[in-house]
Order: C-alpha cells, then sequence, then structure tokens
C-alpha cells in the first residue's frame, strides 16, 4: 500500500494511529501490500503473514488481477522453468489448457512451444483487425483461474478463524464487481464525498487522501472490530 513515500504516512500507519485514538484497547495495523502484487500473490504473501504475525484480520485490497509482472530487464525465461504455470498465464490459447500433462509438453518439448507461440501471435492479430485487445481476453481469463480461485480457496480455509476482508480501492474495483471473490466487502469507494477531485482516485495518491483512507476505514471497521 503505497509505492512512494514514508511509511509513516501511509494509510495503514494513519489507520493505527485513528483505530488507538480511542478506547481502552490497543491495535497494531501492519502494511503487507506489495506493488504490482496480483492477488494469488497477495494471497501467498498473506498465509506467511499468518504464520508469522497471528493477526485477527486480514484486508485485501484489490487493485490489479490479470498476470503476474516481472521486474522491468529480467530474464524471464527461468521462471517459466521453475513454474510452468507461467505458460498458461500468459498464453491466451493453450490447446492442452492448463493440466500437468500440458504444461509439460510447452516446457519440454521446444517446437511444440513455438507452435504455440505462433497461433497466440495469429490469434493477437485476429483481435487486432476486429477491434478487440489480446490483453483484455487473455486478463479476463486470468482473473478467474488464477486470481478469484485463489482467494476463494484461501477464504475458505481462513475465514472461520480470522476476519478477512475486501476493500473497494477509490482507484480500483469496487464492491459489487468484488461479490464473486466471495469475502465481505468493506466499501471505501462508495464512502467517497461528492464530487472529489481526481486525486481521490489515483492508485497512489497524496497525503491528504491517505488521511481521509484512514479515518473513513477507523469508522466502517468500527463494527467488525474483534
Amino acid at each position: 500500500m503505497a509505492a512512494v513515500g514514508l511509511l509513516i504516512k501511509t494509510y495503514p500507519a494513519l489507520l493505527e494511529t485513528e483505530l488507538n485514538r480511542k478506547g481502552a484497547r490497543r491495535f497494531e495495523v501492519w502494511n503487507a501490500g506489495t506493488s504490482a502484487y496480483v492477488v494469488a500473490q497477495d494471497v501467498a504473501a498473506a498465509e506467511e503473514a499468518i504464520s508469522q504475525l497471528n493477526p485477527d484480520m486480514l484486508i485485501f485490497t484489490v487493485t490489479n488481477t490479470g498476470r503476474r509482472a516481472f521486474l522491468k530487464g529480467a530474464d524471464p525465461r527461468p521462471f517459466f522453468r521453475a513454474d510452468p504455470r507461467l505458460f498458461a498465464e500468459n498464453l491466451y490459447f493453450l490447446p492442452l489448457g492448463s493440466r500437468p500433462a500440458g504444461l509439460a509438453l510447452i516446457s519440454s518439448w521446444r517446437l511444440y512451444r513455438l507452435a504455440v507461440i505462433a497461433a497466440n501471435d495469429i490469434l493477437a492479430i485476429a483481435d487486432w483487425l476486429r477491434s478487440m485487445s489480446y490483453e483484455d481476453g487473455i486478463n479476463a481469463k486470468i482473473d478467474k483461474t488464477l486470481n478469484v480461485e485463489a482467494f476463494r480457496r484461501f477464504y475458505a480455509r481462513r475465514h472461520g478463524r480470522l476476519a478477512v476482508l475486501l476493500m473497494s480501492n477509490p482507484a480500483g474495483k469496487d464492491c459489487r464487481s468484488l461479490k464473486e471473490f466471495g469475502a465481505p466487502c468493506v466499501d471505501l469507494q462508495g464512502a467517497l464525498p461528492p464530487q472529489a477531485p481526481v486525486e481521490y482516485r489515483l492508485i497512489h495518491p497524496g497525503p491528504r487522501v491517505y488521511r481521509w483512507y484512514a479515518k473513513t476505514l477507523a469508522k466502517l471497521l468500527s463494527p467488525r472490530l474483534p
């Protein structure tokens, strides 16, 4: 949460201050957000946070739901060798889908891999001619197979033991579009001030907006706090 700036000025830190402003209980808010993570990676990070921090509540902000990002300038080939599921994640058309046999085939047989990539290039050209984005098509597929299902499995395992919430970020998806994830949603987006300035809808807004995030979240979370 917040890719730039001091940690003490991010809204999780400001939220901790707000929650501890009144009441006898002491709250700690940990910022586990990582720039460019998709929901499936957030789920993996959440499992690690649970084992290390034993939290009472987890709040997921859904912003990125497409493909996992590679570091700029990094050679992606070692990642594909280590995790063949990346082929299913990055290719819209895969003859055998994400089944283990299909992934083993495309990762081990160079000629087959070349043919599948060529077929995807043809599909991309066809989509461009129809004024449809190949990227939109593959991201819609990944949303379902990688992110939604990963979160649903996590929620099924964890929601009886601790509170797991989604949050509608003003720069991201609203609570209605998050219904498919199957968890309760804290509607920060719905609490936006009337005619809010454009800065409220930026992915990484300024301090004024983060202060509003913290104050509004403290109110919205109050009935749900343990």
